[in-house]
């Protein structure tokens, strides 16, 4: 898979096949309803391409009460791959690309691709102000040879799955429930997070810092969880406090992923 920044992107450095199907979005979690998506973009006889962001547009504009995002961009990338993408558009997104109209982001987009067809989720909104949606887009390819295509949600108890109904059940404890809407059990992603053994001697107890993990936390508690380690897979135990995470296994190695189970 195909990793190109924006701005290798914006200097003609990209290396993307020139015709592609595309989609554009956020991602996080790569739930269900994404995936459905991602089947149309990546079949076909053009190369698939996702338009999507390294750090979550909700925290760069610290929007209020933001939980954290499902998924660290390295789990993206891995489940893009998993999926069969064949090429990641990925940005950076800062205030001044905010301010950019949906318009004239997918102008740049065609400046520099052929896009064969643009596949988007039913509810989409996007550029300054989410100024563009399903209609607006229709409308600016409407006198090309793209093909727009909407896809419809995918349900779960009644109502359609998105990344902030599975935050939200993160959050809550109802790790299950997220976990069916996402297709995968919810996973901390540790490859970066710093960690400290226990300093009473107990090698069992890892303590990390609860603001240095960015993903999605569910409630202060305990919850069983499958750990990868650098010597082997083992289970423990995850507690979440005030201000900590607390590992609990039987290891002395490096942690590198806790999925709740």
């Amino acid at each position: 898979m195909t990793v190109v920044t924006w701005k290798n992107f914006l200097a003609g450095k990209s290396g993307l096949p020139e015709a592609v199907n595309l989609t554009i979005g956020v991602f996080d979690g790569l739930h269900l309803g994404h995936r459905k998506l991602l089947s149309e973009v990546t079949s076909g006889p053009a190369s698939s391409l996702v338009v999507t962001f390294i750090e979550n547009p909700a925290i760069i504009l610290a929007r209020e009460g933001f939980p954290g995002s499902i998924l660290t961009f390295r789990q993206k990338l891995e489940k893009f791959e998993s999926l069969s993408v064949d090429c990641v558009l990925a940005i950076d997104f800062s205030e001044q690309l905010s301010r950019l109209s949906g318009k004239a982001f997918i102008e740049l987009l065609r400046e520099n691709l052929t896009i064969k067809k643009l596949v988007v989720g039913f509810n989409f909104r996007f550029g300054r102000d989410k100024d563009a949606d399903v209609n607006a887009l229709r409308k600016m390819f409407r006198r090309s040879e793209s093909e727009v295509s909407v896809t419809e949600p995918v349900p779960y108890r009644g109502s359609a799955i998105s990344s902030s109904r599975i935050r939200n059940c993160i959050r809550e404890g109802a790790l299950r429930e997220a976990g069916e809407m996402l297709g995968a059990n919810h996973s901390l992603d540790l490859r970066e997070v710093k960690m400290a053994r226990n300093p009473k001697g107990d090698n069992r107890i890892v303590s990390i810092r609860k603001s240095d993990i960015r993903q999605c936390l569910p409630v202060t508690g305990s919850y069983p969880v499958s750990c990868e380690a650098e010597t082997a897979a083992v289970s423990g135990l995850l507690t979440i406090r005030s201000d900590a995470v607390e590992l609990e296994l039987e290891t002395d190695g490096k942690i590198t992923t806790a999925e709740f189970i």
